[in-house]
């Protein structure tokens, strides 16, 4: 098997082990999940005692939902935990969906939702004073596209500028794939058109963005997630 693999010959193994019932997609939704919290532990050893808080950006697709998957397993340890939601929660596939119902379901769980597919600048303004301000979240998690992604993110500059102009105040994991980055490097060629990461948590086998963006993603950490 290759250790460089694109979003097609990813999605395609786990189509596989779907379809053979050794696995679930919201099985395996959980174990990404939870493999991106141990990542993120290992990478910073003293945020694993402790309450801290988190803002988790949250997307349209199925890394939106390991980004609800994260956010609820953090909020169970006792984090404080905002969750912005960049989504039309009809249109979320249906593993995605689960979790988002089990994340609103948790009684100390809190959802901001963002206008899907441009943000306006008081939600950015909003976005920016949970998670930059009073207190400063310790972790910003961006679970918003994952390795399929294949448009700029022109919707979301307003809070793509908010992470950029406080890249020092927190620490920044991507899951899968800092967002904004296609598998031939950044799909905008402006400047900052790319969610910062401190951090880049990606499942099984590094892809092929992390090929073509490596000096976007921080530290590149592969996790196992039984496939």
């Amino acid at each position: 098997m290759p250790e460089i693999l694109t979003s097609l010959e990813m999605r395609a193994l786990e189509n596989a082990a779907i379809d053979s019932g050794r696995v679930t997609g919201l099985e395996l939704m959980e174990r990404a999940g939870c493999s991106v919290i141990d990542a993120l532990f290992s990478s910073k050893p003293e945020l694993a005692t402790g309450s801290h808080r988190a803002t988790v950006l949250c997307g349209p697709g199925n890394n939106g939902g390991d980004g609800l998957v994260i956010a609820r397993l953090l909020l169970e340890r006792g984090w404080p935990v905002t969750v912005f939601l960049y989504a039309d929660p009809a249109k979320m596939p249906q593993d995605a969906h689960r979790n988002l119902n089990r994340w609103v379901e948790l009684p100390t769980g809190c959802t901001q939702r963002l206008s899907f597919p441009t943000v306006t600048p008081q939600e950015a303004e909003s976005f920016a004073a949970t998670a930059f301000c009073n207190p400063p979240a310790r972790v910003v998690v961006d679970a918003l596209f994952g390795i399929g992604l294949n448009r700029p993110l022109r919707g979301l500059q307003p809070v793509l500028a908010a992470c950029h102009e406080h890249r020092r105040a927190a620490y920044f994991v991507a899951v899968d794939v800092p967002s904004g980055l296609g598998e031939r490097g950044p799909m905008d060629a402006a400047q900052r058109s790319v969610f910062p990461a401190d951090l880049t948590v990606t499942f099984h086998r590094r892809k092929q963005a992390h090929q073509n963006g490596l000096s976007y993603c921080g530290k590149n950490m592969v996790q196992d997630i039984g496939l």
